[in-house]
């Protein structure tokens, strides 16, 4: 497979690389499975590396489900479709639904807030979720008794009759965010209609909100003082989690891109209890190894603390992978990218090469002892003795050598596959060419002792 570079790569894989197929048969991830699970016997650590691995995927599709939600749900709903891309591109600017970097895609599903280093950000996602609430709360109001109803369409009317007497589009103000004071708002500002009212709506609650903020710090202690003089802190923000989002955003099934089905947070939490009872249960029936400390982490961040972000089974992953490196991973090199057999294959190998060996030994004493002759009959004692040589060396080496020169090797005691990876086909022919040598010279010996011998009728 071609390095970064455009070159093929001169050397042989490391697992990270298989782990991550980047790599080709005979060396390849489904190579490495095969090979964990029918001659090393350790499937259940590579089944559980590749389990979290499924987890972490489950969990960015998760997230960016919610992304898509919040675009599809801008795009139907134009009144609070600026509100949703305020909130969707701080959200991504913060690292909230970055898909990418594992670290904060666990910390948002743990529901850590993302701007916890950034008071302003974290201020405008406080703001952002208080006006969407109270929007929410000023629908479900309208579905309420007629005493209500009647109250709010009250407010309603007032709230049109104070905004068409101020008149909007001429000399409203509106505020800036940063030092919140009034900017006249001219006929090039680029809002008018519903796109100004939502603005000066909006505006005007941040600057209502750094007010409220500003008079609450005055009567904080004096200990505070550092936190409530960051501008535009809330007193007590929100956390804005997956939930919220999930909340104020529901999803629709034509709302993904490519019109698969969305991972809900359930799916995510189900298939953390699944690699839990799997592997770190005692008892279980692919229980796997490791430190008891590792183990009693795992349990009790998924039974007791009730997460199910990745970063629960970092070290556990971690560990495997680093036993893998250690133990499994060199031998599976050997196996495949020094040779191209099976074990199954290398002892049918043996049996028949010792067999053939046997054969060219007893025709060949029964030549000499009754003084058979012509004495170049005896040459046709190379067959049966290169027969023999080839499948002993194949079995010792570990590699049949006509098959790897054809580019092939031995995956399952009954196929094989193609040699694709290119360093690994150069190795294995060179070797085979050693192999060949061997086996040629060895039979070779055997003919000429046995041609040479004077024979003797008994």
């Amino acid at each position: 497979m071609p390095s970064l570079n455009g070159k093929a790569r001169q050397r042989l894989p490391t697992l990270f690389e298989v782990l991550n197929r980047r790599t080709q048969a005979p060396v390849d991830l489904w190579s490495f499975y095969v090979f964990m699970r029918e001659q090393y016997r350790g499937v259940d650590y590579l089944d559980f590396w590749l389990d979290v691995v499924q987890h972490l995927s489950l969990c960015r599709h998760y997230v960016r489900g919610l992304r898509q939600s919040i675009l599809a749900n801008s795009e139907r709903e134009n009144s609070s479709s600026r509100t949703s891309s305020v909130l969707l591109d701080t959200l991504i600017q913060e690292g909230g639904l970055n898909d990418t970097d594992s670290h904060r895609l666990s910390a948002f599903l743990r529901g850590e807030d993302t701007g916890q280093n950034n008071a302003e950000t974290l201020y405008r996602l406080s703001a952002l979720l208080d006006a969407m609430n109270a929007r929410e709360h000023d629908i479900a109001n309208m579905h309420k008794p007629t005493s209500r109803n009647d109250n709010f369409i009250s407010r309603v009317n007032a709230n049109t009759a104070r905004s068409e007497r101020e008149g909007f589009g001429g000399e409203e103000a509106v505020y800036d965010e940063k030092d919140r004071t009034p900017i006249a708002a001219g006929p090039s500002s680029g809002f008018t209609g519903a796109e100004v009212r939502d603005s000066v709506d909006d505006r005007s609650f941040y600057s209502a909100q750094a007010t409220q903020s500003n008079s609450n710090n005055n009567n904080n202690n004096n200990s505070n003082n550092n936190n409530n003089n960051v501008p535009g802190a809330p007193r007590n923000p929100v956390s804005f989690n997956a939930e919220a989002i999930e909340r104020l955003f529901p999803r629709r099934q034509g709302d993904i891109e490519d019109g698969s089905s969305y991972v809900t947070r359930q799916d995510i939490r189900q298939s953390s209890h699944r690699i839990l009872v799997t592997y770190f249960i005692t008892g279980a029936e692919r229980e796997i190894v490791l430190p008891p400390r590792i183990m009693k982490s795992v349990r009790h961040a998924i039974e007791v603390e009730g997460r199910d972000d990745p970063e629960v089974f970092d070290e556990a992953r971690e560990y495997v992978f680093q036993a893998m490196e250690r133990e499994a991973f060199p031998a599976f090199l050997a196996s495949k990218a020094l040779g191209n057999i099976t074990p199954l294959g290398s002892l049918i190998r043996m049996i028949v090469g010792l067999l053939s060996l046997f054969a060219a030994f007893w025709v060949g004493f029964i030549l000499i002892f009754l003084d058979w002759s012509p004495k170049s009959t005896r040459l046709w004692l190379i067959l049966p003795f290169a027969f023999g040589s080839y499948g002993i060396f194949s079995s010792l080496y570990n590699l049949d050598p006509l098959m790897a020169i054809m580019g092939y090797s031995e995956a399952l005691s009954n196929s094989i596959v193609r040699i694709k990876e290119p360093y690994v086909r150069q190795l294995l022919v060179k070797r085979s060419c050693y192999v060949l040598g061997v086996i040629t010279l060895a039979a070779a010996i055997f003919v000429i002792i046995f041609a040479l011998v004077p024979g003797k009728r008994l």
